[in-house]
């Protein structure tokens, strides 16, 4: 029974009367198998190390998968010390007819749960992906020559990005920089060079920014690379700090500009003088009181609830939830939203006031 791992809904039809989602997917996890009634479950297949501290794991999702977008991401879900534990990470793979996919993690030490996917994913572990999200996409290329900015594990989705120009024979130019702290991080480079190799209209520079007198990425140090922003599509992946500082010395030039931040933007600060405030969570019954000094996030789990959450950063929406009542101030802006039944995202937003939000 537990074989059949599709989205048919003839099995669902018969077993439906007798057993619960729950209780299939209980099931379906004692006996081995990665099928469920609606979740996607995923074994692993195979663990790689791309370099110090960094490795791919490919991944075998059953049927419940609706498949991805080259360069989108996916919310992976682990229970870890008893606890649902949930991060975003960038599919390094392209869709293929095989159906497996790939996500190279680099290992936080400050990450709970990418030092655990480095710890115990191993050949035969299993993940849940949540469905792909995210739009720095080739739908959006045009015929103007690709630039491409990576800085550390922002790497990920433009190589993913790569790999599809290179399955369509490289259609334009494309030139990759790429900027780590240290030579033993770089990932990829095999596949790198080999790719420079074959296609004369591909251009990899690579920054060790610990050995480069000119560590920040500025317009001044491309020109010394030779790259030429000039009428490109510039796409740039990395912390927030250098997608803005790349924004600034590129946007100008470019015919078009794309970045993803896997770092929040830098929160405004904070009141000087701490405020605490009740927020009425009305689905659960409960009162908590918190801090304004952190989102609501990380003050709702300190306070001990439980919270679905994914990037962290305002991106994925995972931990978005609706405000019935009070003001609440987005980190990096200033502007209090006074709106009952609004959307907020919990992850990149402080209490302003009492709440009331329906979780």
């Amino acid at each position: 029974m537990f074989a059949i791992e599709g989205k048919g809904v003839g099995p669902k039809r018969f077993l439906a009367p007798f057993m619960s989602a729950t209780q299939y997917d209980f099931w379906a996890r004692q006996l081995g198998s990665t099928s469920s009634w609606d979740r996607c479950f995923a074994r692993v297949l195979s663990r790689v190390e791309e370099a110090n501290n960094t490795i791919t794991l490919r991944l075998a999702p059953n049927k419940n998968f609706d498949g991805f977008l080259t360069g989108q991401h996916a919310n992976l879900t682990v229970v870890i010390n008893g606890v649902r534990i949930t991060r975003s990470y960038s599919f390094s793979s392209t869709p293929n007819k095989h159906g497996w996919v790939e996500f190279t993690v680099s290992r936080d030490p400050a990450g709970l749960m990418s030092r655990w996917l480095f710890d115990h994913a191993h050949p035969g572990t299993v993940l849940e992906i949540d469905s792909s999200f995210g739009d720095m996409t080739a739908s959006t290329f045009t015929d103007k020559p690709l630039t491409l900015l990576a800085a550390g594990s922002g790497i990920t989705p433009l190589m993913a990005l790569l790999r599809e120009q290179v399955e369509q024979g490289m259609p334009r130019p494309i030139t990759l920089v790429y900027w780590v702290r240290a030579t033993d991080l770089l990932c990829f480079q095999r596949e790198l060079t080999e790719i420079a190799r074959n296609f004369k209209d591909f251009n990899v520079h690579t920054v060790i920014t610990s050995e480069a007198p000119n560590q920040r990425i500025s317009a001044a140090q491309l020109g010394e690379l030779g790259v030429d922003i000039g009428g490109s599509q510039v796409l740039v992946c990395g912390g927030n700090e250098f997608v803005e500082q790349a924004r600034i010395c590129t946007v100008k030039d470019a015919y078009s500009f794309h970045a993803e931040a896997f770092t929040p933007p830098k929160a405004m600060a904070v009141n000087e003088q701490e405020q605490r405030f009740t927020i009425e969570l009305t689905a659960s019954g409960r009162s908590v009181e918190i801090s304004n000094q952190h989102t609501l996030l990380e003050a709702l789990e300190q306070q001990g609830v439980a919270v679905s959450s994914g990037c962290r950063m305002g991106i994925c929406n995972t931990c978005s939830c609706m405000k019935t009542s009070g003001i609440t101030n987005n980190i990096d802006s200033k502007a209090g939203d006074a709106d009952s039944n609004s959307q907020i995202r919990l992850c990149v937003t402080r209490a302003a006031s009492n709440l009331q939000l329906a979780l």
